[in-house]
């Protein structure tokens, strides 16, 4: 049946804009077929969310699922590339590959789609739209969420996972040295790294350093490299054991959150730890005339907001961090 479909869309006088929308469903359609069969044996969906591509986005994508199923159990379709954040999530039904056009195919009127974009991003400004509000909180909002809302996301490591998670005798400090590798690169976020370098020389000594990140960035003197060697459930683990974070506003950083781990995060100026950060870490920013601005790259201060925190003050505040105890904060807002 669909053999003939496909010859008749190469073959018929269509417009190229509707033969490239076709062909492109025509490559999902097994994730299509495969997402039907899903919804035959577990249910149809009562709530579709879906984000987009980045890993960090997809993860907060949890505190809606979670928030969700506290008011009213439901089952819950996620659309992501990243389906091992979501394994053995207890708040999501299913996973189906990110596309559009799958969600289109699938969707239907009846059953709630919500799209969590947290700020609208302009190509003419380089700049988001600044969140009047956290983002987690903007997310559940969008998803018609009300009263109170828990801003952590959720990720859930087997017992086994948690044991492979330990790499070194003692916990370690994990670090990154770069954000500019990652799907979404952005200047504004980027601390030089060599202060990282800086951080990690002096951390070293008293701490195991285990590096995560991306093959490319640049290495950490005295880590152990994990380089592009990890999965996102792998770094989930050894976050889960670790003592300490230490990194950029970022993915890491949420994923850390997600398994309690604490942190130190270099924040700048770009946006504000209220916006999107986690008060039971330590959020190294700068209070610039022009901050938050929300840029990508662009910038008319040459990063003033960032060139301002001192290797001294991360390593400062690392060592803080390290002294306080362990558990983390719970944030909470109300809608």
């Amino acid at each position: 049946m669909l053999a003939p479909l496909k010859h008749w869309a190469r073959d018929s006088r269509i417009s190229a804009p509707a033969y490239a929308r076709f062909r492109s469903w025509w490559k999902n359609r097994a994730h299509v077929e495969a997402a039907q069969r899903a919804w035959r044996e577990l249910g149809r969906p009562d709530a579709i969310l879906e984000f987009g591509y980045a890993p960090g986005d997809d993860l907060l994508c949890t505190i809606v699922a979670r928030e969700l199923q506290r008011r009213r159990p439901r089952r819950i379709v996620m659309f992501s590339q990243h389906p091992q954040l979501f394994a053995h999530n207890p708040d999501i039904t299913a996973v189906h590959p990110y596309s559009a056009e799958l969600i289109a195919t699938l969707h239907r009127p009846e059953i709630p789609l919500f799209s969590l974009s947290y700020a609208e991003y302009s190509a003419v400004t380089d700049a988001h739209t600044s969140p009047k509000i956290h983002i987690a909180a903007e997310m559940c909002r969008r998803a018609h969420l009300q009263g109170e809302i828990k801003l952590r996301p959720y990720l859930y490591l087997t017992p086994e996972e948690i044991k492979t998670g330990r790499r070194t005798t003692t916990p370690p400090v994990v670090m990154i040295s770069s954000g500019l590798n990652s799907r979404h690169p952005m200047l504004n976020k980027e601390w030089p790294p060599g202060r990282f370098q800086e951080v990690a020389a002096s951390l070293a000594p008293d701490y195991p350093i285990i590096q995560l990140g991306l093959p490319n960035d640049p290495a950490l003197p005295g880590a152990l490299d994990l380089r592009g060697r990890t999965t996102i459930r792998e770094a989930a683990a050894i976050l889960h054991q670790a003592a300490l974070y230490v990194g950029p506003v970022g993915f890491l950083m949420h994923l850390a959150r997600a398994v309690d781990c604490p942190s130190v995060i270099v924040y700048g100026g770009r946006e504000k730890p209220w916006q999107s950060g986690y008060s039971g870490n330590l959020n190294l920013g700068s209070d610039m005339p022009c901050s938050p601005c929300w840029k990508w790259n662009t910038c008319d201060y040459q990063r003033a907001c960032l060139d301002h925190i001192s290797a001294a003050s991360v390593i400062e505040a690392a060592r803080a961090r390290l002294a306080a105890p362990r558990a983390v904060v719970e944030d909470m807002a109300t809608l």
